[in-house]
């Protein structure tokens, strides 16, 4: 039986995961390194690349979501959730104001919005004034399940969070929010800058 005396890790990675050498009495063999420690490593190559380092966090919470809190009697997906935080919150919003505070395409918007109605979570009431829009407001039902989601999100914070001090948490919190306000800008800009170039593409046609 080749019974393991040492690990190291090495530099070097297999199909993106980092390769451990196992050192035993009959030599060496290169094992992955996710059979050790799950796949939670993150390999050497990509420990700077920041894309993928917030991609890894962001399924990490989309998980963690789904395995604890998502259920048959809690249909509710995370995105859902969020919109449902903001409605509660501010009741009354359009549609229109829910992607633009949500950062999401109609379709996208409206699948969610089709689903906690037909759930019970969400009413949508003709706006006043305005025959074209509607407004969102939650349910009893939903105001209900708001309630179940406010307790949950600290405590899935303090699961995946809970290597980081109450200040590191909180500077986390204001790169992000840097992060996604400059996203949001520099997507803006690129996109007129698209318009612009197709508009004058369509004029020189």
């Amino acid at each position: 039986m080749n019974t393991l005396t040492n690990k190291k890790i090495l530099p070097e990675h297999q199909d993106g995961l980092i390769a451990v050498t196992a050192v035993g009495r009959r030599g060496t063999r290169p094992e992955l390194v996710a059979q050790k420690l799950g796949a939670g490593v993150i390999a050497p190559a990509l420990s700077n690349v920041l894309g993928y380092l917030l991609r890894r966090s962001h399924n990490a919470f989309q998980s963690y979501w789904m395995n604890t809190f998502y259920s048959p009697l809690r249909p509710i997906t995370s995105v859902q959730a969020g919109m449902m935080v903001v409605i509660g919150a501010t009741p009354g919003l359009t549609q229109t104001e829910l992607a633009k505070i949500m950062n999401v395409e109609g379709p996208t918007l409206m699948q969610s919005i089709d689903r906690l109605e037909q759930n019970g979570f969400l009413t949508r009431e003709p706006r006043v004034g305005d025959r074209r829009s509607n407004s969102l407001k939650l349910s009893t039902a939903g105001i209900d399940m708001l309630e179940n989601i406010n307790d949950f999100l600290p405590d899935r914070d303090a699961a995946l969070l809970s290597d980081l001090t109450d200040r590191e948490i909180a500077q986390l919190a204001k790169i992000l929010t840097k992060i996604a306000v400059r996203a949001h800008a520099s997507s803006a800009g690129v996109a007129a800058t698209n318009a612009a170039s197709r508009k004058r593409s369509s004029a020189r046609a």
